[in-house]
């Protein structure tokens, strides 16, 4: 995550427990990362399973990886978009190239 940002603590709940967490990730994209990760958490638990202590770390390490994805996944959209604007500007040059008398 990015380090520019200020790390806090804040409390979240996932698969109905509370965690602390630090992170540096705004409030909106946090829910979005805890609603995506109970999301798969709930595809792969068993019904009825139990949740060890050692759960909790693998709860916290998917929070970490969920987060991870979410960024890649923007900095994908944003280099897309920066290769669209450079594909409009080049085809706009070269009609104005082929309109050359």
């Amino acid at each position: 995550m990015e380090n520019s940002k200020e790390i806090r603590t804040r409390q979240i709940t996932l698969m109905g427990r509370k965690l602390p967490i630090r992170t540096d990730v705004e409030d909106q994209v946090l829910e979005r990362i805890v609603a995506h990760a109970e999301d798969r958490l709930r595809k792969v638990t068993p019904p009825g399973a139990s949740q060890t202590e050692d759960s909790r770390h693998l709860l916290l390490a998917l929070l970490v990886v969920t987060g991870e994805l979410f960024e890649e996944r923007t900095k994908t959209q944003l280099a897309e978009a920066e290769l669209r604007g450079a594909q409009d500007r080049l085809e706009e040059l070269l009609r104005q190239f082929e309109n050359v008398d």
